[in-house]
């Protein structure tokens, strides 16, 4: 905010006020739209967040990360959390097999992703993890340390002085069948951070997705005018088409 932003409006025409100021984002994309207007309530006009990453961490796929004894992989019942599904029940991902997935990879995955932002440092340098890899337990520092990054959590605490900046900034758009189970948090934070008189824009789409499903529905590219071969092709995270080499 204190260098990027000052370059870009010095470099084009723009309206350098709030009102001449927007953010919008998908996702993780969603997430961090969001986080920049919260944090930054007297700069940006409005927020426009579509199906954001976790904005609740009591709800954080599923999981609560302050409640004490809570397990990664399995729910208070004992059963396996699932991570993603086809539809509205049927699951497609276990959360313990898809973090033991991007375990073998190695660092860059996207549950890696959220303890490189919101983690502090490990002993090693290294953002601490949120959760035990082989148990899935629970570490109730590095929780903690989430709580500054927890946008309702935020709002709550902060509602006397971000409400009155934030009225009418906020809006977030969602699927109700979306393919991950990071998102009724988001429902969370609707009801808790409205004040009397005061709510955020939010919009669930029923039974639409909020990403694109790796199924027979899944868009597909127009065909070349050239009347060519379309490259073989494979569905990224946030549902973008790029060509895969052959």
């Amino acid at each position: 905010m204190t260098e990027w932003l000052p370059e870009f409006e010095r470099r084009f025409r723009s309206v350098a006020a709030p009102h001449g100021r927007f953010v919008t984002g998908h996702s993780s994309g969603g997430w961090s739209s969001l986080w920049v207007q919260v944090s930054h309530p007297d700069v940006f006009g409005g927020v426009w967040s579509t199906a954001p990453d976790p904005i609740d961490f009591r709800d954080f796929s599923r999981i609560d990360v302050y409640r004490r004894g809570e397990n990664a992989y399995r729910d208070p019942a004992g059963h396996r959390r699932p991570i993603a599904r086809k539809g509205e029940s049927e699951v497609r991902l276990w959360l313990d097999d898809f973090d033991h997935m991007e375990t073998v990879l190695g660092p860059g995955g996207q549950m890696q992703s959220f303890e490189a932002v919101f983690s502090p440092r490990g002993d090693h340098g290294a953002p601490r993890p949120l959760w035990s890899r082989t148990t899935g337990e629970i570490d109730p520092v590095t929780a903690r340390a989430w709580e500054a990054y927890d946008i309702n959590l935020v709002l709550e605490r902060n509602w006397p002085t971000l409400g009155p900046k934030l009225r009418g900034k906020l809006h977030i758009h969602m699927g109700e069948i979306d393919t991950f189970l990071p998102r009724r948090g988001d429902e969370t934070g609707r009801r808790d951070t409205a004040a009397p008189g005061e709510r955020r824009r939010r919009r669930a789409a029923p039974r639409q997705r909020s990403r694109f499903a790796n199924d027979d529905r899944t868009p597909r590219p127009p065909p070349p005018r050239d009347g060519g071969n379309v490259p073989p092709q494979r569905t990224l995270k946030e549902g973008s088409m790029i060509p895969v080499a052959t």
